[in-house]
């Protein structure tokens, strides 16, 4: 088991939405699960933009065979990503520690509802620290996630 715990340090995070009309999406919360029953939600804002995304441990398996577990990672608490044609991504990436993770995400339901895909990543050294350019890689597998209106 690695001992190691993925330390959560400013990431570059990108929003990435379909092109086109802005699709305006009720504000509220929103709170689910991924396919492996790991936690997820996040916000709308009025404008009807997602902040607040929050995933927690979700299991990385290593190329080394150990795994870890994230902690409870949530985005920067000014971010907002954009909601195009009801769908949205956020792109997130440390380039220190070599930590990242990438969402895509679509309402459904006239917005009471949103699924899409989460994937996270890891590298580690041998010393079983972060380090972007550490040879031991670590990814989750491709999670699909489901998420209600609370």
């Amino acid at each position: 088991m690695r001992v190691g715990t993925i330390v959560l340090v400013a990431a570059t995070m990108l929003a990435v939405a379909a092109p086109g009309a802005t699709g305006k999406v009720k504000g509220g919360g929103f709170a689910g699960t991924t396919s492996a029953e790991d936690p997820l939600s996040f916000k709308v804002d009025r404008k009807g933009r997602v902040m607040s995304f929050s995933f927690d441990a979700v299991a990385l398996t290593c190329s080394d065979g150990d795994t870890v577990d994230t902690p409870k990672v949530t985005t920067p608490r000014g971010e907002r990503f954009t909601v195009r044609r009801r769908g949205f991504g956020i792109e997130a990436r440390n380039a220190t520690t070599g930590f990242g993770w990438d969402v895509s995400g679509r309402f459904r339901s006239r917005g009471r509802r949103s699924t899409g895909t989460l994937s996270v990543f890891a590298s580690f050294n041998d010393d079983n620290q972060q380090d972007a350019d550490g040879t031991i890689k670590c990814e989750s597998e491709a999670l699909t996630w489901s998420v209600r209106r609370r």
